[in-house]
């Protein structure tokens, strides 16, 4: 409970200073004597960059998603503008340069990781990750898309890109461990109508920022598309078991950056959906929570993504892996489960990659020898 306080706490008291400090320092720079509008500019980039990614999500509007797509974009470039004068403060007794020439390097240095970020975000690497599962009796190839986000950032162009690239890999199955969509005004039959092109069997299980928009209308869509969506449940699809949770908290007690509604748990929910233990299993959950249960439940490989490989851009990619998400991206072992951590396939929030890469895996599993 005090760290659901201190968390938004924390997040509002670091937006002040963000404001205070670039309208300070850079106005020092560039000589701005009316710094008011610095710290108003910076101020309305930042509001409208939070309220529109709620708003994209409750309002059926396609002007709030082209809102929440450019304010992201400037909220980059801010973030960016702050990091760079952090750098120019750590450097300064080494620089002999005038200060309005540093203000202008700043900003030139912004401008160019920013571009290089939005460059970055709508492109994708395919990564293909060998697993051995000792129960398992037959070579199987899984494809992962975690985390597309269909919406303000993306639509139909990047999700038909992404069937002709998962088609190209030609897996066995294809799972979708959430974040499958983050706006309402993206919930159109069309936007989902590459999904039908996919060559194997989906399965999608719902997370967070589904779950935010109209959830039993993104399902509709999918399922319309040939996707089977997994509720609190499991399928045997040639001998292997397929979980699907539902986005939810993995137990009572644990602090979840980003906690469910949702009173089930994985503590609770897991042991009653009928798994075998003795079979080979598979379990897609959106964030990567309740590990332990799963582990006791007996799941050979647990897929998940949400982490977004700790945060999208750097430098937060570090900070959020050492604070939130120690496990962010690849492949884990915990006792005699594999944990698998899709770094995702699209963006939230801001519409940038830096430090990480945006990735279709494809997960060949493989009985033990």
């Amino acid at each position: 409970m005090i760290a659901t306080v201190l968390v938004p706490l924390l997040a509002f008291l670091i937006v002040v200073a963000v404001v205070a400090y670039v309208g300070t320092r850079l106005g020092s720079l560039l000589h701005v004597r009316r710094r008011l509008y610095l710290y108003l500019i910076t101020g309305v980039i930042i509001v409208a960059a939070l309220t529109t990614s709620q708003l994209t999500a409750a309002w059926d509007s396609v002007i709030i998603d082209r809102v929440y797509l450019v304010s992201g974009v400037l909220l980059g470039l801010l973030f960016y503008v702050f990091i760079w004068l952090l750098v120019f403060e750590l450097l300064r007794p080494l620089l002999r340069i005038p200060a309005r020439a540093a203000g202008i390097a700043v900003l030139l240095l912004a401008t160019v990781t920013t571009g290089y970020g939005v460059w970055n975000a709508y492109r994708f690497e395919t990564r293909i990750i060998d697993i051995t599962m000792p129960k398992l009796m037959r070579p199987i190839n899984v494809a992962v898309l975690a985390d597309v986000h269909m919406g303000g950032h993306r639509g139909k162009a990047y999700l038909e890109r992404i069937v002709a690239a998962t088609n190209a890999m030609n897996p066995d199955m294809i799972v979708v461990p959430g974040d499958l969509a983050d706006s309402t005004a993206i919930l159109r039959d069309e936007n989902f109508a590459p999904l039908a092109q996919l060559k194997a069997p989906v399965y999608f299980a719902t997370g967070n920022h589904d779950t935010y928009i109209d959830e039993k209308r993104l399902i509709a869509i999918a399922q319309r598309h040939g996707v089977r969506v997994l509720h609190n449940e499991v399928v045997s699809v040639e001998g292997l078991q397929i979980a699907g949770l539902d986005y939810m908290n993995a137990d009572d007690k644990a602090f979840d950056l980003h906690p469910s509604p949702n009173k089930t748990t994985i503590e609770g929910t897991l042991p009653g959906i009928g798994l075998d233990p003795s079979r080979p299993s598979i379990l897609i959950h959106h964030s990567p929570v309740g590990i332990p249960y799963a582990e006791q439940a007996g799941i050979d490989l647990f897929i998940t993504g949400h982490t977004h490989d700790g945060g999208q851009i750097f430098p937060a990619t570090v900070l959020a892996k050492g604070l939130f998400f120690p496990y962010s991206n690849g492949l884990y072992r915990i006792g005699k489960m594999q944990l698998f951590v899709s770094p995702g396939i699209g963006t939230f929030m801001l519409p940038l990659r830096v430090g990480s890469q945006n990735e279709l895996t494809l997960l060949r599993l493989r009985p033990a020898r």
